[in-house]
């Protein structure tokens, strides 16, 4: 109750902090999502011991299982589009294995096709124009991990990339959250 701002990314969380202390949170973004393209590419790192130049690719990262519904869509896409898969999560591959988050941002800056059940990777897909889908995690426990996936998707008009579909409706109110979020973060410095 002595906190003078409370903010969450998901609107489930607010929703919760509201039933739990009775006081409003505002819905802000996540903080990735306050740089730009341009701020982020200057993060990246080199991937041309991987990918050489000009090499078209799908780029996967999974934190959860890959399902075989969601590998037999990952193969036709790259068979449709004629994709090279990299798998970020291949630690059998040395050069992956020794990757970073500049690398990471990089491939999903470069691919020519996203796939994840990542927040973080939507983000970058979303920040970077890229053609993407986003899988749910069907392991135990992770069935309420979607949510704020979907208001990620929602808010920013892409709720057609959710692979099997979804009952939110597109929002499209990005702009205002990030207003919100802004004006949020100038707010609490100052204080």
């Amino acid at each position: 109750q002595d906190m003078r701002a409370i903010s969450c990314r998901e609107k489930s969380g607010c929703a919760l902090v509201a039933e739990e202390t009775g006081r409003n949170a505002l819905q802000v973004l996540d903080p990735t999502l306050l740089l730009n393209a341009d701020d982020w590419r200057a993060v990246e790192s080199d991937i041309s011991s991987i990918v050489e130049q000009g090499e078209k690719f799908a780029f996967i990262y999974f934190l959860g299982n890959i399902e075989e519904d969601y590998r037999n869509l990952i193969d036709e896409v790259a068979k449709e589009k004629k994709l090279r898969i990299v798998n970020f999560m291949d630690m059998q591959d040395r050069k992956i294995a020794n990757c970073g988050v500049g690398e990471f941002i990089r491939f999903v800056d470069r691919a020519d096709y996203v796939l994840t059940d990542s927040f973080h990777c939507a983000v970058f897909s979303i920040l970077f124009k890229k053609e993407f889908t986003v899988f749910r995690r069907k392991q135990a426990g992770f069935e309420k991990m979607f949510g704020r996936i979907e208001d990620l998707l929602a808010s920013t008009g892409n709720i057609a990339c959710i692979y099997g579909g979804t009952e939110r409706q597109a929002l499209n109110n990005f702009e205002k959250i990030y207003k919100d979020s802004m004006e949020y973060i100038n707010e609490i410095l100052e204080k």
